[in-house]
């Protein structure tokens, strides 16, 4: 059975936390899935061209979510390119946090598998 994908999401992230911030390194973004999503699918995506196709396999991230009561809380943790993850939650004012690895900013792009 072939699943579908559909793109959610396309965020730049730098390389370590915004100045200023503990654990962010991006702006917000949405999650908004169609019905049927069952799962995440990630892609890192570099904005340098490296010799070693690798590179992206090395960079890893948590999305946290905004939180008015309180410090944003981490949804997912210790993503990975290519990685596939069950969907735990959707909606509003998520971010890339905690990134390690990277050499260089990067993208995420972010699928709703169904």
């Amino acid at each position: 059975m072939v699943k579908a994908h559909k793109l959610l999401a396309r965020i730049y992230s730098t390389k370590r936390p915004l100045p200023g911030q503990e654990h962010r390194s991006s702006d917000n973004f949405r999650l908004i899935v169609p019905k049927g999503t069952r799962e995440l699918l990630f892609h890192v995506i570099p904005t340098v061209d490296t010799e070693d196709e690798c590179t992206k396999q090395l960079i890893y991230f948590d999305i946290m979510q905004d939180s008015y009561e309180k410090k944003g809380k981490i949804i997912y943790k210790n993503i990975q390119d290519s990685f596939t993850i069950k969907l735990l939650q959707s909606g509003r004012n998520f971010y890339i946090s905690n990134p390690s690895g990277a050499t260089a900013n990067f993208y995420i792009v972010i699928y709703a598998v169904q």
